[in-house]
């Protein structure tokens, strides 16, 4: 458990830079020495986080996988990654780093854009996300995703559905991210914004989404393992979650009740210079939180579709700070930031405490380091 508690203390003592004057260059040199030793850690566990036995199975027969192909239920460029890694004579280990060179170190490349913030969205990132320690294929995707952000904003759309197609074969949820490319510049009111957030609440709210799903699976015919999986989730609702479900249904509204209106009400605060970025991101929010609003309660595995757009807040809420141009709001502001991270940390490890803690590494004489 210490770990977590160091990476935390460390990650909200460095967001004071971002608060005071520092050269620029010394402030890249410290971004990437952390982005460096959050893969370090990532690399080096062992036994720890969610899904590790079926990903290091996976990894162990992958051969087999390959050529049995009715077996193997990951996307063809996370099974074709695992098997060069493989082939390479790459440990377990191994792939772990290089996975999380790419996880970790593109979203710290789409970070990079941001100097003004460098520090604040590594701290958000990491009480959020736990910065991707524990990868899984669609935070890996979701992290091409990110990259091309860059290219919604410069209008190419080739080199972004490039993304899409790759990320996608890694995760196929990736795809959905492609509507990101007009959502973004919709001009859209802060009315309409409320309007789609509570549109996206009722029709999730009376269940009409688990409903439509079941009706298509019936009536169109999907694929035989997808749609007993989506009916199953559709049965069970939020009974999937590791904790009191309606419990942890009820708190992820109210932190998007404080949070939503907040963020849509800072708009007046934005400086000029990020404020097109900031209202694009804003749509992608909100779009994705009415997918959260519309699925939860009855498909939850659809809600992870939402999950590229959900990482605009991230940025969002840095943005806001950085842009508080009163000395003590900006303080103040900075004090709720560092204490709301702090529960969405554990927020986000509870579900999984035992998943999580403790933190196994290489380093465990208790495990074979050949594997």
């Amino acid at each position: 458990m210490i770990i977590y508690i160091v990476v935390f203390i460390l990650l909200s003592l460095l967001t004071i830079l971002d608060l005071v004057k520092v050269d620029l260059l010394y402030k890249k040199i410290l971004f990437a020495t952390v982005l460096i030793l959050l893969i370090v850690i990532s690399g080096v566990r062992w036994d720890t986080g969610p899904d590790w036995d079926s990903y290091h199975n996976f990894y162990d027969d992958i051969e087999h996988f390959v050529h049995s192909s009715t077996l193997n239920f990951f996307e063809p460029g996370f099974t074709y990654l695992n098997l060069f890694s493989t082939r390479l004579g790459l440990n377990y280990t191994s792939f772990l780093f290089f996975v999380a060179v790419i996880t970790i170190g593109l979203k710290g490349l789409v970070f990079s854009r941001n100097h003004s913030v460098l520090f604040v969205l590594l701290f958000l990132y990491y009480c959020y996300y736990l910065a991707d320690i524990f990868s899984v294929r669609q935070f890996t995707a979701v992290s091409i995703c990110l990259f091309g952000l860059k290219y919604i904003e410069y209008r190419r759309f080739l080199p972004f559905l490039c993304c899409i197609l790759l990320a996608a074969s890694i995760h196929i949820s990736a795809v959905f991210f492609l509507l990101a490319y007009w959502f973004y510049r919709f001009k859209l009111t802060n009315a309409a914004l409320y309007t789609l957030l509570i549109v996206g609440f009722t029709v999730g709210l009376i269940g009409v989404s688990g409903w439509a799903i079941k009706l298509v699976v019936n009536i169109i015919g999907v694929d035989a393992a997808t749609a007993e999986k989506l009916l199953l989730y559709g049965d069970e609702g939020l009974e999937t979650s590791h904790t009191n479900p309606y419990l942890s249904y009820t708190l992820g509204v109210l932190k998007r009740t404080f949070i939503l209106p907040l963020l849509i009400y800072g708009q007046c605060y934005i400086s000029t210079d990020i404020l097109p970025r900031y209202l694009g991101y804003l749509n992608l929010l909100v779009f994705g939180n009415m997918i959260y609003f519309i699925f939860i309660l009855s498909v939850p595995v659809i809600t992870r579709l939402a999950l590229p757009f959900l990482y605009m807040e991230i940025f969002l809420l840095s943005y806001l700070l950085i842009s508080l141009n009163d000395f003590k709001l900006k303080i103040f502001f900075f004090i709720l930031v560092l204490i709301f991270g702090a529960f969405r940390l554990y927020l986000f490890m509870y579900p999984y405490w035992d998943l999580y803690v403790p933190f196994q590494t290489i380093f465990n004489k208790f495990y074979d380091l050949r594997r």
